[in-house]
Parts: structure tokens; sequence; C-alpha cells
């Protein structure tokens, strides 16, 4: 990982993976990588951001808004599984789901770049 991300990568979180399909049923995620460093949860506003929300909201009628966030790109992260973002102090643990992970490289290093589902009430 380079320093300088290093340095950025300021958020801890873990994830969580939904398990094989069982007679016909998808249990609950589990827990599948803990301890990620990760940059700050931020509003993605990339056209592939404005289309995955468009989407999402024609699919659940909901408001959306859709976050990014870029990891170490070794990490078994897919689309479908779950960030669990660390709460500060007395705040609560928020969960993501991620819609995308794709490859992204900077100066030389690998990272994923998460676009994240997070709805709004």
């Amino acid at each position: 990982m380079n320093s300088s991300f290093h340095r950025l990568a300021s958020v801890t979180a873990s994830t969580k993976r939904p398990p094989p399909m069982s007679g016909g049923k998808r249990s609950a995620p589990v827990a599948h990588l803990s301890d990620i460093a990760c940059s700050p949860l931020d509003p993605a506003d990339s056209e592939t951001a404005r289309d995955l929300a468009f989407r999402l909201r024609r699919e659940t009628n909901a408001p959306i808004d859709i976050l990014q966030t870029f990891v170490d790109a070794s990490l078994d992260i897919r689309e479908g599984d779950v960030l669990v973002v660390e709460g500060t102090g007395p705040l609560p643990s928020t969960e993501y789901a991620i819609r995308r992970a794709n490859r992204w490289t900077w100066r030389n290093s690998a990272y994923l770049h998460l676009l994240l589902e997070e709805e709004q009430n």
C-alpha cells in the first residue's frame, strides 16, 4: 500500500459476505474480513455512480445516495458484500451494500474503488 494512501485511509471497516444459497434461500451475510483501512466515505459523483443511483431508485422506489471509498486491491471484496464502517465514540457501526468494486491504479499502486449504497429514510 502506498504510504500516501496509508495516511489517507483513516477509516476502519470490516465486510460481511452472503453465504452460498441453500435450499433456494440465502442466509444473512456473515463476517468475512476485518480491520480494513479505507479512505473516508464521500459522495460519488461519476457517471457510473449516477447511473447506479438511478437504477436503484427505480428498483426500490426510495431515495438512494451512492458513496465511494478506496481500499487496498489485494483484499477479497466484491459486489454483493456489505461494508461495515466502525462508529466513532458512542455512534454505532453503519452498514453499506457494496454495489461496485472496480480495480483502480494510482501512482503505481492498485486499489479497489468501492461504490456503496446508502438508503435514505
